[in-house]
């Protein structure tokens, strides 16, 4: 009660700010009257260093576990074998919230020191969309999308900038697909997510999405790899709608009567004829399929 007091008071006063989380089909945007990172860290100085504490300390077993974000991610040996990254830290889904709540580093532009004070979390909200918790991945990807610096420009190159973010999510997930286990597929959905939230944030998602690297990442996930199902459902789920969102963007960039891309539609052919198959194997039960199903369903 005290941190949503807290929430409310002094980072958005908008209970309903959030609106649906980007899994569920919203934007999963912060509204606008959320206070931004630098004059939150302002005014209470000690505040960064606490939370940048509380999130290390939160996702301390996972770094033991699987050394560091630059290193083995997916790192095998751990299967079946209970640790602490099993459990939720008490502090690490508030301290996502609380960053997932904030204006959009973005929109600070004309204040050079926001990603002074913002780019020491972006380590550490990475790790966190591997975390075993599906809601922990879906707040850190709403998190990294807030810590996003803006699509380049002079900065393209910086830690937080859309382009080098969304290239570190397709570098590490083409690492994921050589390990076929529950922490490789967590890092899957998670990288997924940021991918779609850094896309859904973007004010040219289409150009963005033109990378090589990340188009044939998100092409062959959208089309359950190659039909072969060899990853989650949810995770072809979230490679489509990011896909379909950049195709919508795209069409609207044109203004004009757009053909949609038809290797986006071979992919959800492909996803299609994958259910189809599960459907109609009574043994088999698939997390995710339904809701894989429905998404499908609804594409563009």
């Amino acid at each position: 009660m005290v941190f949503a007091a807290a929430m409310l008071r002094v980072v958005d006063a908008n209970k309903n700010a959030s609106a649906l989380p980007i899994d569920q089909g919203g934007s999963g945007k912060t509204s606008g009257a959320a206070i931004t990172a630098v004059e939150l860290f302002r005014c209470y100085p000690p505040l960064a260093h606490f939370l940048q504490a509380a999130l290390k300390e939160g996702i301390s077993a996972t770094e033991a576990d699987f050394e560091t974000i630059d290193g083995a991610m997916f790192a095998a040996g751990n299967e079946g074998q209970s640790t602490s990254a099993d459990h939720v830290h008490p502090a690490l889904f508030p301290v996502l919230l609380l960053l997932s709540r904030l204006q959009p580093v973005a929109q600070s532009f004309t204040d050079s020191a926001a990603t002074d004070l913002t780019d020491p979390f972006v380590k550490s909200v990475m790790l966190c969309l591997k975390h075993r918790h599906h809601k922990v991945r879906v707040m850190a990807a709403r998190a990294l999308s807030v810590l996003c610096s803006g699509d380049g420009g002079d900065d393209a190159h910086s830690l937080s900038s859309r382009s080098n973010l969304l290239s570190r999510c397709s570098e590490l997930l083409t690492s994921s697909m050589s390990a076929a286990s529950s922490t490789a597929f967590n890092a899957q959905h998670g990288l997924l997510l940021a991918v779609q939230a850094l896309l859904q944030s973007s004010a040219a998602p289409q150009v963005l999405f033109e990378d090589e690297a990340l188009f044939a990442t998100v092409q062959y996930l959208a089309s359950w790899c190659n039909g072969t199902g060899a990853c989650p459902p949810l995770c072809t789920k979230i490679a489509l709608e990011a896909w379909a969102h950049a195709e919508e963007s795209h069409r609207r960039a044109k203004s004009t009567e757009h053909v949609f891309d038809q290797r986006y539609l071979q992919a959800v052919y492909t996803a299609v004829d994958q259910m189809e198959v599960l459907s109609g194997d009574t043994n088999s039960a698939v997390v995710g399929a339904a809701q894989l199903g429905a998404a499908a369903g609804m594409l563009p």
